[in-house]
């Protein structure tokens, strides 16, 4: 028996594969082919995959500026971030460089449905958006883009204080900024960037609005 040529090729990603990372299958495939040559004679190529490597590890992980700084292509200023807690995931938080003056909050006398989370703004203002246009502060935040990023809200209590806690300095020390977090039918919390102060105050004042975007872990 004469055997012209036996071609092998290791197909994997570019890494060397040792002989022990071979394994048992492609033995089994070496063996295969050796048979077939025995029996016919004739050139054969027989091309036999590696096992799979794993996915490198992502070394694009975003990292924040500090507290208060500008995230370049991230839609505003870095604030902090947070841990997983209170159902919600671990996020970055940012602020948007832009704010509003002199919106209110909503109607007087009737409660939003969706909308008392002391933690989540995202769902507050999704919850204040869906009543058509009675939420000035909270739709004006949803409709606020930033270096291409549309997934802008109103923060909620927490946030707010997460902003006065982190980067006070970015905020106006004069007025109110309005949160997204409904206190009753008739009021809603807002923050004070001077003392740090959190009120509920009536919904038909006018104070500022600040837009937030969360970038999940």
């Amino acid at each position: 028996m004469h055997i012209n040529t036996l071609n092998i090729n290791l197909l994997h990603t570019g890494e060397p594969v040792l002989p022990s990372q071979i394994g048992i299958d492609l033995v089994r495939q070496t063996l295969e082919a050796l048979q077939l040559l025995a029996k016919g004679g004739n050139t054969m190529r027989t091309a036999v995959a590696a096992p799979s490597a794993p996915a490198p590890a992502d070394t694009a992980a975003l990292t924040p500026p500090a507290p208060g700084q500008p995230w370049a292509g991230q839609g505003g200023i870095y604030i902090c971030t947070l841990p997983a807690q209170f159902g919600l995931p671990a996020r970055h938080l940012l602020v948007g460089t832009n704010e509003a003056e002199d919106l209110k909050w909503g109607p007087y006398d009737k409660e939003a449905t969706g909308a008392t989370s002391q933690t989540d703004g995202r769902a507050n203002t999704a919850a204040l958006v869906a009543v058509s246009d009675e939420h000035p502060a909270a739709e004006w935040a949803a409709k606020y883009t930033e270096d291409g990023h549309t997934d802008y809200y109103l923060p909620s209590r927490i946030e707010l204080l997460m902003c006065y806690l982190h980067a006070p300095q970015v905020f106006k020390t004069s007025g109110w900024y309005w949160s997204s977090s409904q206190y009753s039918s008739n009021r809603a919390w807002c923050q004070d960037f001077e003392y740090g102060n959190s009120d509920a105050t009536l919904k038909g004042s006018e104070f500022r609005a600040r837009p937030v975007r969360s970038i999940q872990l």
